[in-house]
């Protein structure tokens, strides 16, 4: 019986080592995906995942979404812009009636055109070329809730040379309160211009004009009812407050031809 074992012993160890020696040869023909599967489960799975995961990296990054229909570009609607930028835009705009229009459509709007580096340099005027608006003395009331005391120059420019009716042409829009009012807002006003201006020599004088201006135009005016013996300026060293006005124009102003007549007969301008 011994010997039977010892026998057949060897030739069961030899079919082993060839079993083993062709699953080892399988194993390594294998791929490599399929030969991680074969081993322990828990960790050809992680192996799986990092597999996995190194190519979701590797793949492209997905399209962006499309807009959906009808969407337009971004708004650029003037509230979307910053108070700064509307500042700036502002600035740009050659009457202040722009300004005083634009603060009643919302408060916003009304609380950056109060601003007051904007009403330094105020320009009550319209374009001498439309006849589709005019100058009042009510429109020019309206910019007085905006002047301070920073105010610098104010611009008026009436209705004469116009394409408007003669009526309106000579509609009075500077009066002696307007100007007393302008005085009391505006204590450091040095410029003030009075052009195109119809202006009556029995209401508005050179004694109701602002006390501190240093400039003063009365380019294309004209002035009314000046008496005979007199011109408009007679007695302009007498008025006190015309001490420190060192500029006045008179361009193509009614009142300087009159004064020009009467120095000079013969002159015929």
């Amino acid at each position: 019986m011994s010997s039977e074992t010892k026998a057949t012993t060897p030739c069961g160890n030899g079919q082993r080592r060839r079993a083993g020696e062709e699953e080892e040869e399988e194993e390594r023909e294998r791929p490599p995906q399929k030969r991680l599967k074969v081993q322990d489960g828990g960790e050809a799975d992680d192996r799986d995942a990092d597999v996995d995961a190194d190519a979701d990296a590797d793949a492209p990054a997905p399209a962006p979404a499309p807009a959906p229909a009808g969407a337009g570009p971004p708004s650029t609607a003037l509230l979307n812009l910053s108070d700064d930028v509307l500042m700036l835009i502002l600035r740009h705009l050659s009457s202040s009636y722009d300004l005083v229009h634009l603060s009643s459509c919302c408060r916003r709007l009304e609380r950056v055109c109060r601003d007051k580096s904007l009403w330094v340099d105020v320009a009550a005027v319209f374009d001498p070329s439309s006849s589709s608006s005019f100058q009042s003395l009510r429109e020019i009331r309206r910019l007085l809730a905006f002047l301070h005391n920073g105010t610098r120059s104010v611009r008026v420019g009436g209705n004469l040379n116009r394409p408007v009716a003669v009526a309106v042409a000579r509609r009075e829009v500077v009066s002696p309160s307007l100007l007393q009012e302008c005085s009391r807002l505006c204590p450091q006003l040095a410029e003030l211009a009075l052009e195109r201006c119809y202006l009556d020599a029995k209401k508005v004088s050179l004694d109701t004009m602002p006390t501190s201006i240093i400039s003063l135009s009365l380019a294309d005016s004209e002035v009314v009812n000046i008496k005979s013996e007199a011109s408009y300026f007679h007695g302009i060293h007498e008025v006190s407050h015309c001490t420190t006005t060192k500029n006045i124009r008179f361009t193509k102003c009614s009142a300087f031809f009159m004064l020009c007549s009467r120095l000079c007969p013969t002159c015929t301008g």
